[in-house]
């Protein structure tokens, strides 16, 4: 009767788990990844890069050769590089973990280093290369210990039983459970071979969290936590992977340093009783140990986590963005909104983006659409969600008011101006002092004056203004003559809306002679942005405005430089009563943006606002 209790019990297991699906499953682990050759991209000579945004992008490339070969670049300042030839970067591999957060690379048994595999068995399972899945001995030491402490202290596991519970099992501390592992191990162990085995195991293995991240395998551990491909590890670096393996977080490098040092110790020990390695092998001072966990710690910081900017980036599709460009996008939205929140603690503040082509008008599958809070919906978020404008406005509106009869140099006066409204009476207000008191519209505009632009609206007439908007502006209320406000921004839009608000505009400015109002925005030498352009782009020449609404809850900076429209959102999401901010569209959105176009290894080419240039990209594209 026990004996056919143990043959149900052996069958109904095998039939949960079956032994196609053991197979597929390992199987996966077989197949080296390779990445998409399709995301080729090429760094331009003459560009520039941060060495940080290149080291991590090359390390988790299909081909490394980049990576050891410097000969191509040349340092020009601290942390910053430039590229002395046309670089041709592989794709970025594809990550094997579909779990969120989380980086895998799965490689074959030859890429595994032999201290790793070797260092397993020596610590894990010593009699690996013998058994059929399971260990007597071990087992029986086990229950030993079990018995003496009255409870599951040690549980005897062989590394394909460990393999087993991984990937089919549950944690479960039970002796069903147990004998399910047992069950599955013979299963493992008579399908595959012992290289198989190791090798699945040493690529599902889960190795801590890093960066946010959590760590699955032997290639990504190796990377986040010594920032090398496995086989450049160095024999005591490898003991100190075989040593994590035990308790990733119980041993964390960060957090319990003195702990995982006391475990590498015994475990280098016992690898050098064991025969597994040389004594004469060389092992860190407490110097090395405590610059490479401040190494660890320091990129753990907010607005660092160059690993989370990578894995984000393969979560989101390229759109006309190059794969490197959109790293370093990434990178710099979540460093900027990092240094957000450290200027306004508790505040609820996040990141959205859109960059688009301009020859494509409607296709928002050839967006690039970014989020900062990754766990929402990112296309709600730019599609759907809306925030207040601001000053990005004001070029489509004075576009209308040319239409209507002004033109550039007409002369606006910059005093006071009072409405009556039903709502009661109303004045504009400007952020700084004006001193002339009169302006051309062109500098009213350069200068984002408020004043000015109500003056306009009302001369010509808000109704004649609202019938030329409400086509471009969704949303916008009428009568416009009681809302005036929303001239100076304050209509809510989304992201998306936006930008086909300037696709139109574009469309309509880059046909006239001298292009017009993108003119008057193409120097940041004049602009809003002024105070903040760095050396490098306050010589190109592109379309830019910023935009800021009360209080600095949102902030915008639109850019065109005749090929992309770009329209990044720096602002607080949630609760708004409280304080003003002190963040601007000039601080925020512009540095994201000034960021991608300084670094991502491309030369910038300066605005080319011609019908001609449109034809041009479509046809590249």
């Amino acid at each position: 009767m026990f004996l056919l209790t143990i043959l149900v019990f052996v069958f109904t297991t095998l039939s949960q788990i079956k032994l196609d699906e053991i197979k597929e499953v390992l199987t996966r682990s077989i197949t080296k990844t390779e990445g998409n050759s399709s995301l080729a991209d090429k760094l331009e000579a003459g560009s520039l890069v941060r060495s940080a945004d290149l080291n991590t992008y090359l390390a988790f490339s299909a081909d490394d050769s980049l990576l050891f070969n410097e000969s191509n670049r040349t340092t020009i300042s601290k942390g910053i590089i430039a590229i002395n030839e046309d670089l041709v970067l592989s794709p970025p591999f594809v990550n094997d973990c579909d779990e969120l957060y989380c980086l895998q690379s799965r490689r074959p048994f030859r890429e595994i280093p032999s201290m790793i595999w070797r260092g397993l068995i020596g610590i894990e399972d010593i009699r690996f290369l013998s058994h059929v899945g399971f260990d007597f001995k071990a087992i029986a030491r086990a229950v030993v210990k079990d018995i003496m402490a009255f409870g599951f202290v040690e549980g005897g596991s062989t590394i394909t039983q460990q393999l087993a519970k991984n990937l089919f099992l549950s944690s479960e501390k039970s002796i069903w459970r147990k004998l399910k592992e047992l069950i599955v191990a013979v299963s493992i162990e008579v399908k595959f071979e012992k290289e198989e085995i190791i090798q699945a195991y040493l690529n599902e293995v889960y190795w801590g969290v890093l960066q946010g991240i959590n760590v699955k395998g032997f290639h990504a551990a190796s990377i986040l936590y010594f920032q090398k491909r496995p086989r450049d590890l160095e024999v005591y670096e490898a003991t100190i992977l075989v040593s994590l393996l035990k308790g990733p977080s119980f041993y964390h490098p960060i957090r319990n340093l003195e702990r995982l040092k006391s475990r590498v110790s015994s475990v280098w020990k016992s690898l050098i009783d064991k025969n597994v390695i040389d004594s004469s092998e060389a092992i860190w001072s407490d110097d090395q140990w405590s610059k490479w966990s401040e190494g660890l710690a320091k990129l753990e910081k907010k607005g660092e986590r160059p690993l989370y900017s990578w894995w984000l980036s393969t979560k989101i599709d390229n759109g006309p963005m190059e794969p490197f460009g959109k790293f370093v996008f990434i990178r710099g939205a979540e460093s900027i909104l990092a240094i957000s929140k450290e200027k306004a603690p508790d505040t609820d503040l996040a990141v959205k983006a859109v960059v688009k082509s301009w020859s494509n008008k409607t296709d928002t599958k050839d967006y690039f659409q970014f989020y900062s809070k990754f766990e929402r919906d990112r296309i709600i978020a730019t599609t759907q969600e809306r925030h207040q404008v601001g000053s990005t406005l004001k070029p489509l509106i004075y576009s209308e008011l040319i239409n209507l009869g002004y033109d550039l140099n007409s002369m606006v006066d910059t005093s006071e101006i009072n409405l009556n409204l039903l709502s009661g009476k109303w004045s504009p207000q400007e952020s700084h002092h004006v001193e002339e008191p009169e302006i051309s519209i062109a500098e009213a505009l350069r200068q984002s004056l408020n004043r000015p632009i109500i003056r306009l609206a009302k001369d010509v007439g808000f109704e004649k203004l609202e019938q030329k908007l409400l086509p471009k502006i969704p949303h916008l209320k009428t009568p416009l003559g009681q809302y005036p406000s929303q001239l100076l921004g304050a209509v809510e839009m989304s992201l998306e809306e936006l930008a086909l608000a300037y696709q139109g505009f574009f469309d309509e400015q880059c046909g006239e002679v001298g292009s017009g109002i993108i003119n008057v925005l193409d120097d940041p030498n004049q602009t809003t942005i002024k105070r903040v352009v760095g050396k490098v782009m306050s010589q190109m020449r592109f379309f830019g405005k910023t935009g800021t609404t009360n209080g600095g809850r949102d902030n915008w900076f639109v850019f065109f430089d005749g090929r992309f429209i770009s329209v990044i959102w720096v602002g607080q999401e949630t609760e708004r009563s409280g304080k003003s901010l002190p963040l601007y569209g000039s601080s925020t959105a512009f540095r994201i943006l000034e960021n991608y176009l300084l670094y991502r290894g491309k030369l910038f080419n300066d605005l080319h606002c011609v019908a001609s240039l449109k034809v041009q990209s479509e046809e590249e594209l």
